[in-house]
Parts: structure tokens; C-alpha cells; sequence
């Protein structure tokens, strides 16, 4: 009896226990579930947002109406530096309706600005409102503020531009430093129906320069003039100063663009001649002899022209791309001493940068020249190493390798293995000295836009390697020729600038000067005015590009001897 009654205690003993477990399990799985549903939606939570200490803003401006719609200002700021993101504008009905979207990489500040279109209308009717998204790695960031399409019209910008206090007619938004420059410089907007009594306001800011100019108000001058006197005599040179303008009304009506105002010049190509293993132009500038006999050093009067060719100021240059060849070679310097005393003299005037310049097709054409190309990289850091100070050092390095035949063979990857080298060791070299620059070359027939990546003449592949591009932009018109032709300078540029932008990478755009039996390609028949107006609509049309930093000429002995040509005039007898 009392065995029984133990077997049966432990039997209530045994179900306790069980049912006690049971409990514990349902309690831990239910904790389990509610911990991992909780996890999801806080990995959903952070899926919404790259990084928590990251808010970024994102401000939609009435830019200027085009084709059906308009476009539009797209501003950010407070994001991740040097990052990409994409914007996207959308119109409203009874639902969002998707437009376009545009790339951007934000400088050291966090701040980027585009152009987006949208369409205003639909069915002939005004569609509600625009607005902005913004996404990063395909993740959504922010939505930016909505726009009244019945408000827009009255608050797009008819015109804008900058020009020194002393010269109204030279708006190209490419100035020298003062001195011998001007003292200030004179930043104007036109709102579009001359509205008066807007909140106009300015900020400038330089990443390059550390620079920025707290918000300012604008001066309102009437029929819808408002402008901004910016000092400009004590501020560093550099090619980055990004100017926000804004035009607000009391009822939410908001106007406005970004653009950039250069204290630089042009960039010029240097390339003499070779001539029994010597370069006689090239070895004249490095040691100021008098080579065309004019009884004038040619160092001398090289640097007399960066400062003012035509013997006026503007436009000047603060760049050559100067050829080294034959005095870098691919084992090394010949006369350190020499170019050494050359770039102390020209870093000495403060304004004249000098990139060390080579290239030949048969760097892609075997592998043998491809190590040739690598070595004599090698050879000018070697130099610059050398350097006791960096005025004694290139400020960068500048390849240009052409070829007519890029899918033939392993050109292509040659190529980028190349030009992947170098900058890898412009890179290294930058983290003990004075950072440099590694630049190179294109031509407008190369692939543009993310989906060229991975092709032969990818320029997109190019730019994500490299520091910079200049573009051979060879035609002598901006936009539409005397004769017809569309082809200009602009629109062919606009797909490299664009991949600029989006990749943080800038570009020059090249001219050539040089004769050429296809007139269209150069301007060597036209005089410097001619070009200078030319060019100015150029700059003009890229001043809101953060990617576009000015022109650069080709090539220097042609430039120097550039005055105006005029052709034969041939008269049609009536008699014949």
C-alpha cells in the first residue's frame, strides 16, 4: 500500500513537472516570437534609413518651365559626403506619377544640387503638385517639399548670371583672383514675371577653399532684379564655389537655382615638338632660352601669357598640361635640377599650376608598352619624391592615349590597367605628400551613362577610376553653327558632364586652336573674339554643373600666335 501510494505521488509529481515545462516552453516560445518580431521591425525601421546620425534634406526650387513642364532645382544637403544618391521627381493627380531621376555625389559637405524635370500638366489640365524623393543604394531617404503647378509660373527664373562690378557683358562665371582681377564680383537672378518684393537670399559656400558665406538677403532692384556684391580679393583661387539663390514669396512660393562661380582660369596644353630625341620648345620654357629668337626667354614668355593671353587678364590660364618627353623617361629624370628650377619660377607667381603630360598609342599595343607607361609614371612621382619643397614638384600627372582601334585586341584592358596603376600610385604618393592629381584625355566618340560600364570606351569605367577628365570637344561652335550644324561644343559635352556629376569626378572641356582641314573642328579661322563668345555660352550653359571646371585649350604655341585670319572674298561677276 504505502509502495502504491509513492508510484502514484510520482506519477502527479512527473505530470506536475511536465505541465510546468510545458508552460516554461509556451512562455520562451512566445518571448522567442515577440523578440524576433520585434528584431524584424527593427531591421525594417533601419532598412529605411542608411545611417541614423545621417538626416538629409532635400528642397525642391521652380527652376525654368520646359516642354510641358519644368525644371526644377533639386538641392540636398546634410547628407553623407563624397556618396551617391539618386532623385527622383514625381507629379500628382490622384496618384504619385514617376518622371525622371538624376545621380549625384556629394562633395566634403554633404551638399549636392541637380536639375530634375517634371511634367505640370496632364490631359491638358495642371496637375496638383511636384515633389522629390531621394534614395541611397536604392534605400529611401527623404521626400521633399511639394510645389503648387498653379504657383510655378510666377516663380521660375527668367535669367541669372555673374559678372564683375565693372563689366556687365562678361558673364561667364570664370574669374581671376583679384589682384589684377576685380575687387568684387556682381551675382544676379530675373524672376520670370518680374515679380518685386520677394525674399531673395544667397549663400556661398567652397569645400576646396573651407569657405562659406552665411545665407545673405538679396537686393531687390525691380522688375523682378535681385542681386548680391560678393567680395572676392582676399578669398583663395579654386574652381568649387557653389552658389545657392533663392527666391521666396509670403505664400509658399519658391524660385531658384544653384550655380558655380570659378576664381580660376583655363587649363592649356604644352606639347613642343620632338626632334632627334630632344624636345628644343619644351627644353626652351624649362630653361627660359630664347628658341623662336624675339629676344624674349621663353619661360618667360610662357608665364607672361598664362597671365594674360591677347595681353589682357581675362581669360588667363592656371594650368598646362606640359609634355615631359624627353626629359622624364621611362628609367628616370635627366635633369632633375633643371625642372625643378622651372616649377619653383612658375609656382612662384601663385597662379600656375603645371601637370607633368605624356602618351603614345603603343602603351595599349603590347604589354611591353604597357610597363612603359607605368614606369614613367613611376619616373615623374619618383621626381616629385625628390622635391625638397612642392614648388620643386608637378602638381599632377596627365595622360593622353589615343587610339583609333580601342576594340582590337586587349587595348581596351590595357588601357584601364594603365590608368588604374597610376592613379593607384597617385594615390599612395598623396598620403605622404602634397596630394596631386592623375588625369587623362577623351574623346567625345567614348560611351557615356552607367549602362556603357563594363564596355570597351566606357567613359563612365574612366571617370570611377581616374581624378578628372578633360574632353577633346573639338568643334568651333557652342551650340548650333552659321551653317546648321547641331553638333557643338554643348551638346556634346553634356553626357560627359552628366556622368561627372553623378560620379563626383570633374571635367574639362578641351578646344582645339590648331589648323585642321574640317574647319567645323577648330578655331583657327576665327578671331579670338569670335571663340571667347563662344566659349563663354559654354560656360554659361555648365555654370549649375558642379562637374564642369572650365575650358582648356589646345594647344599653347597656337594660342600664343592666334590673332584673326581673314579669308579671300570671292565676288560672282554678273557677267559670267
Amino acid at each position: 500500500m504505502e509502495s502504491s501510494q509513492r508510484r502514484g505521488l510520482a506519477r502527479i509529481a512527473l505530470l506536475v513537472s511536465i505541465s510546468i515545462l510545458s508552460v516554461l516552453a509556451l512562455l520562451t516560445t512566445v518571448q522567442l516570437l515577440t523578440e524576433l518580431s520585434s528584431a524584424k521591425a527593427a531591421t525594417e525601421g533601419l532598412s529605411d534609413r542608411v545611417s541614423t546620425d545621417i538626416s538629409p534634406t532635400l528642397q525642391l526650387l521652380a527652376f525654368q518651365p520646359s516642354g510641358g513642364g519644368c525644371l526644377f532645382t533639386a538641392r540636398l544637403s546634410d547628407a553623407l559626403s563624397h556618396t551617391q544618391y539618386t532623385i527622383s521627381s514625381y507629379h500628382h493627380t490622384d496618384v504619385d506619377y514617376w518622371q525622371t531621376a538624376v545621380t549625384v555625389t556629394t562633395d566634403i559637405l554633404g551638399v549636392a544640387s541637380a536639375r530634375v524635370w517634371s511634367r505640370c500638366y496632364h490631359g491638358g489640365d495642371s496637375t496638383w503638385y511636384v515633389f522629390a524623393r531621394l534614395e541611397q543604394a536604392g534605400v529611401f531617404q527623404v521626400e521633399s517639399n511639394h510645389l503648387d503647378c498653379l504657383s510655378l509660373p510666377d516663380n521660375t527664373i527668367a535669367s541669372y548670371g555673374s559678372h564683375p562690378v565693372d563689366d556687365s557683358t562678361n558673364d561667364d562665371w570664370v574669374y581671376r583672383q583679384s589682384p589684377p582681377g576685380p575687387d568684387s564680383l556682381r551675382i544676379w537672378v530675373r524672376n520670370v514675371a518680374e515679380r518685386t518684393a520677394l525674399a531673395g537670399a544667397i549663400s556661398i559656400c567652397s569645400a576646396k577653399a573651407g569657405y562659406c558665406l552665411p545665407e545673405q538677403s538679396l537686393v531687390d532692384g525691380g522688375a523682378g532684379l535681385y542681386t548680391y556684391v560678393w567680395p572676392i580679393t582676399s578669398l583663395p583661387c579654386t574652381d568649387d564655389y557653389r552658389v545657392q539663390l533663392t527666391l521666396r514669396d509670403g505664400d509658399g512660393g519658391l524660385g531658384g537655382l544653384d550655380s558655380f562661380v570659378k576664381l580660376s582660369g583655363r587649363a592649356m596644353w604644352v606639347w613642343g615638338e620632338g626632334v632627334d630625341g630632344s624636345n628644343p620648345i619644351i627644353w626652351a620654357i624649362l630653361t627660359d632660352q630664347d628658341h623662336d629668337g624675339n629676344g624674349t626667354g621663353d619661360r618667360e614668355e610662357w608665364l607672361a601669357f598664362c597671365n594674360a593671353p591677347y595681353g589682357v587678364p581675362d581669360p588667363y590660364v592656371t594650368t598646362s598640361y606640359l609634355s615631359v618627353y624627353p626629359y622624364i623617361s621611362y628609367t628616370g629624370t635627366l635633369v632633375t635640377d633643371t625642372i625643378q628650377s622651372f616649377l619653383a619660377a612658375a609656382h612662384a607667381t601663385g597662379e600656375v599650376r603645371v601637370e607633368a603630360m605624356a602618351g603614345t598609342h603603343e602603351w595599349v599595343e603590347t604589354d611591353g608598352g604597357l610597363q612603359d607607361g607605368k614606369d614613367l609614371c613611376d619616373a615623374i612621382l619618383g621626381f616629385n619624391r625628390a622635391g625638397t619643397t612642392s614648388a620643386q614638384r608637378f602638381d599632377g600627372i596627365h595622360y593622353d592615349v589615343e587610339h583609333d582601334a580601342w576594340y582590337t585586341g586587349s587595348r581596351w584592358p590595357r588601357y584601364l590597367d594603365l590608368i588604374s596603376y597610376c592613379q593607384a600610385q597617385v594615390n599612395t604618393y598623396n598620403q605622404t605628400h602634397e596630394p596631386i592629381v592623375f588625369g587623362v584625355d577623351v574623346p567625345p566618340h567614348f560611351e557615356t551613362g552607367p549602362g556603357s560600364s563594363g564596355a570597351v570606351k566606357s567613359v563612365w569605367d574612366v571617370l570611377s577610376i581616374v581624378d578628372y577628365i578633360t574632353l577633346m570637344d573639338y568643334r568651333d561652335f557652342a551650340d548650333v553653327r552659321w551653317d546648321g550644324r547641331t553638333d557643338g561644343i554643348i551638346p556634346r559635352a553634356e553626357s560627359f558632364v552628366v556622368d561627372g556629376n553623378a560620379l563626383g569626378k570633374p571635367v574639362i572641356i578641351g578646344v582645339e586652336l590648331k589648323p585642321n582641314p574640317y574647319n567645323h573642328v577648330t578655331f583657327f579661322e576665327e578671331c579670338p573674339s569670335y571663340m571667347e563668345n563662344e566659349l563663354r555660352k559654354v560656360s554659361q550653359h555648365f555654370a549649375g554643373d558642379w562637374a564642369y571646371r572650365g575650358i582648356a585649350i589646345h594647344y599653347y604655341d597656337v594660342w600664343q600666335g592666334k590673332g584673326c585670319v581673314f579669308l579671300p572674298v570671292v565676288l560672282k561677276s554678273s557677267n559670267h
